[in-house]
Formats: C-alpha cells, structure tokens, sequence
C-alpha cells in the first residue's frame, strides 16, 4: 500500500476515534442537561473543553450536537428507572442524584434504616455510570470527615482537644475546606507522627513495662538481656 495511501487511512481511523469519544462526552453532558442530573459546573466546563480540544477542527460542532432519538429513548427509559428507585417512602434516587453533594449527604444522613436496592434495570451505562458517581461523592464525605478528625488529634495538628469535638470540626466543615485538608496533608509530612490519644495510651504501656521491668529479680532481667 502506498505510504500516502497508509497515512490517510491512519488519520481517519485517529478522526473517527476521536468523534466517537467526543460523542461519549456529549451524550453524557445530554443526559446531564436533559434529565437534571446534578453536575457541578467546573466539571460541566471541562467536559466541554475536552470536546473542543479532541477536535480542534469543530470546536462549536459539539455544543449544537444531541444523541440520537432511540438513544434519547433509552435514556428517558432508564432516567424513569432511577425514580421508581426508593430509599425510602418519600425519597427516590433520582431526587438524590438532583441535588448537588452536600445536601444529598445531609438528606441520607438524616435518614434511618434506609438502604440502596439493586440497580439491576438501570442497564444504560451512561446512566449507571452518572448515578454511581454521583453516590460514590456523597458517600466518601464521611471517610474525609474521619481522617480529618484523626488528623486534628495528632501532634502534626497540635489542636490538644478531646476527640468528640475534632469529629465535630470535621462534620461542619466545607466540602471545599476538607478537601484542601487532604490534598495539602502528605504522607512525609505525617511521618512518625501518631495520634495524641495513640501516644497517651503507648505512654502508659511503656510506663508500666518499664515498671514491671524494675521490679523483676536480677536472674530475670539476666535472662531477658540473653534472649535480647
């Protein structure tokens, strides 16, 4: 085959890769946009660059650009499944998904005995993909709040304050703020450093071994010193 032949058919193959993932992305910001699934909008903006920088060529082909109807169809199909999803009598996932991450959190915890049933008839990956995300960044709240709380009871914080309310610190802080936290705390800068409620604790252990060690006779303590 000729080499020109070889590059052309190289660049459209690249072309029609890079339309089908552009789609990909429209289809998702369709789903977004059609059927009020919350999206936050720094996220929103960056999808849509991203359509603009796979084809520099079409940069405003993409905004314009809808799903096609059968495609339209089955995601009107599987947004209506998200609503007869309930995790309890008054709240379905789709409300859930509706609402940005902090009120969601708030609404579940508030709840009790609630559960999430199968999500077995959502089958359209997109929408699958939208409302397992959107959980997943409700439910890593609480795992922040709890390395937030841990982190402000160690000597690497030097707050000196009863765990109870470093927990409450944690809670009332801005997704934004214990966020920061986390990004800003590296595993370095935590190096040997234990929490306060940890080292009061191994204190003791050592006092009392050191104690106990004291009191031992000295053929006792020789033989410890051989086994060391």
């Amino acid at each position: 085959m000729h080499k020109g032949v070889i590059t052309l058919y190289t660049r459209y193959i690249r072309t029609v890769e890079a339309e089908s993932e552009a789609e990909q992305i429209v289809y998702s910001l369709f789903i977004y946009r059609e059927f009020n699934f919350y999206i936050e909008r720094e996220a929103e903006n960056f999808l849509h660059q991203q359509c603009k920088t796979i084809l520099p060529s079409q940069p405003n082909h993409w905004d314009e650009m809808k799903p096609p109807q059968w495609r339209i169809d089955m995601y009107a199909s599987q947004e209506a499944g998200t609503k007869e999803i309930m995790l309890t009598e008054d709240v379905s996932l789709y409300q859930i998904c509706q609402v940005n991450y902090s009120r969601s959190y708030s609404t579940l915890k508030n709840m009790k005995n609630w559960s999430l049933p199968p999500m077995d008839n959502i089958s359209c990956t997109f929408i699958n993909i939208i409302v397992k995300r959107h959980l997943a960044n409700i439910f890593i709240r609480p795992h922040l709040e709890l390395f937030a709380a841990d982190l402000f009871m160690t000597d690497y914080c030097k707050l000196n304050l009863p765990y109870t309310v470093c927990r409450g610190i944690a809670e009332h802080m801005t997704n934004e703020d214990i966020l920061s936290l986390c990004e800003q705390t590296t595993e370095k800068s935590l190096a040997f450093q234990l929490p306060t409620r940890l080292s009061k604790s191994l204190r003791v252990k050592r006092q009392q071994k050191n104690e106990g060690e004291s009191q031992s006779s000295p053929i006792q303590n020789r033989k410890r010193l051989r086994r060391q």
